[in-house]
């Protein structure tokens, strides 16, 4: 990541943060994963839709899966930035968090609570 002109900023037991060189591209965090998880969203992932021999990108619904998991059991400080996240791409995307697929995931990797409160903002 060095070579490429990123600065590590902050590290943490499972994953990495990186900031751009100025005038660079957008920041980069990585995350280290078991064998198990690595293979779960590797096989979510899609082809990057700007360039073939750019590496794959996480789906939407991996994504909001590890959003909703950090809120539960991540860094007391990040919760507010997962949540935030997560209702903005919901609204983004004009998801219905009753959806069974969104729904499965909302109670799944967050909690009920988190499920209702999102409910109330998508109906707005």
């Amino acid at each position: 990541m060095r070579e490429l002109g990123f600065v590590l900023y902050h590290e943490g037991p499972g994953f990495l943060q990186f900031h751009p060189r100025p005038g660079g591209n957008l920041p980069v965090d990585l995350m280290f994963t078991s064998e198990e998880t690595f293979n779960q969203l590797n096989s979510d992932a899609i082809e990057n839709p700007q360039d073939s021999n750019l590496p794959k990108v996480i789906s939407l619904r991996s994504l909001i899966a590890m959003k909703c998991h950090a809120i539960i059991h991540g860094h007391p400080g990040r919760i507010v930035k997962d949540a935030d996240d997560v209702i903005h791409l919901f609204l983004a995307n004009h998801l219905d968090p009753n959806a069974s697929e969104w729904r499965d995931i909302l109670l799944k990797y967050g909690n009920s609570e988190f499920h209702e409160k999102l409910t109330r903002i998508c109906q707005t």
